[in-house]
């Protein structure tokens, strides 16, 4: 299974050689490796220690460079589908993904991927990159990677720039390293690391609403269905009332031209005898199933006259799929309740 090593970094010897061998050097400071250093004739000591990390901190950017640098030789890269910008934009806000690019470069570790602030080199396969410009991915696994590496574009961004984003990245590959000598685990014990699995992990259950049974991704589309049937009681009246509720567990919010057709959207039975229907106008006249889903609405049935009983009865609700676009794993399109209504009539008003 593809494992991202080390983002924004990638090789094994890279990291190796830079922790144990890098030494300080005569590189002039540069950008984020830049600070005051004291009076050299005040405080020598603390002159020449500031000296060596700025020297220090210009190397390790130097190899940085020079490591992407080779990397991006020859590689041929590719842009997020539009369904896919569509999908993920929302999801990684400030990552930028129409401008996010990728490619393949096998110039680093098998099963290694490498994010360089706006662009992502994979290697955990010689297909998936191409897999991923045409918006053909289906495995777990694929879109786990993607996320991951997509969580690196946004940590880049919010760091404030790709030498910021490697200078912290080194810093917390060198607190890891002192903890452990084993590479794998180095990468395990850093921050962004874990913040990027965390939130690959929390997507990729998300974003099971967006995928057909295939495992790919499909357009953003509603799936409107029966939540649950309930009963109210009306002790003044001596009688209940069935009570539904309707909830949208799609991808994407109900569409306004869903609530001007007068066919029928949901229908009532109680044995073979049907109760009404219910246009979704009259069922959301507030419209908060055109809101971002998950969204759910609570309805007491009433088409036209208030239906009423009492003693047992036995309840079906139906959303009619030609009203509303569903998925193909929609299965909460029916629901069924049996209530018994044991209430009398009672004018007085009840006691809390």
């Amino acid at each position: 299974m593809p494992h991202n090593l080390f983002p924004g970094l990638g090789a094994i010897p890279l990291l190796a050689g830079m922790l144990l061998a890098l030494t300080p050097g005569g590189l002039p400071a540069q950008g984020v490796c830049q600070e005051t250093c004291p009076n050299p004739l005040a405080d020598p000591a603390g002159a020449t220690l500031c000296a060596a990390r700025i020297a220090t901190c210009t190397g390790k950017l130097s190899l940085y460079q020079g490591y992407m640098s080779q990397l991006s030789l020859g590689s041929v890269k590719a842009q997020l589908t539009p369904l896919y910008i569509q999908i993920l934009a929302p999801l990684f806000p400030t990552a930028g993904v129409t401008a996010w690019r990728f490619a393949w470069a096998n110039r680093q570790p098998v099963n290694n991927s490498t994010t360089d602030c706006t662009t992502t080199y994979f290697n955990p396969n010689a297909t998936y990159a191409n897999t991923l410009a045409q918006g053909k991915l289906t495995q777990d696994w694929e879109f786990r990677l993607l996320y991951h590496e997509l969580t690196h574009v946004e940590q880049c961004k919010a760091m404030g720039g790709r030498d910021r984003y490697a200078k912290i990245w080194f810093a917390q590959a060198e607190l890891a390293f002192l903890r452990t000598a084993n590479l794998d685990q180095i990468h395990d014990l850093q921050p962004m690391e874990n913040d990027a699995a965390a939130k690959a992990a929390t997507l990729l259950e998300t974003t099971r609403r967006n995928r057909d049974a295939s495992g790919a991704l499909v357009p953003p589309q509603a799936d409107l269905g029966i939540f649950s049937l309930s009963q109210s009681e009306d002790y003044r009246a001596g009688s209940c009332t069935v009570r539904i509720s309707i909830e949208n567990v799609g991808s994407a919010p109900l569409p306004i031209a869903a609530y001007s057709n007068g066919s029928a959207l949901v229908r009532v039975t109680t044995g073979t005898t049907s109760l009404g229907d219910f246009t979704l106008a009259q069922v959301d006249p507030n419209g908060i199933l055109r809101g971002a889903p998950p969204q759910r609405v609570t309805v007491t049935w009433r088409p036209g006259n208030r239906y009423t009983y009492t003693g047992p009865r036995s309840f079906t609700a139906q959303v009619d799929p030609n009203r509303v676009i569903s998925d193909s794993r929609r299965t909460n399109n029916i629901g069924e309740g049996s209530f018994l209504c044991g209430v009398t009539s009672n004018t007085s008003p009840r006691s809390p």
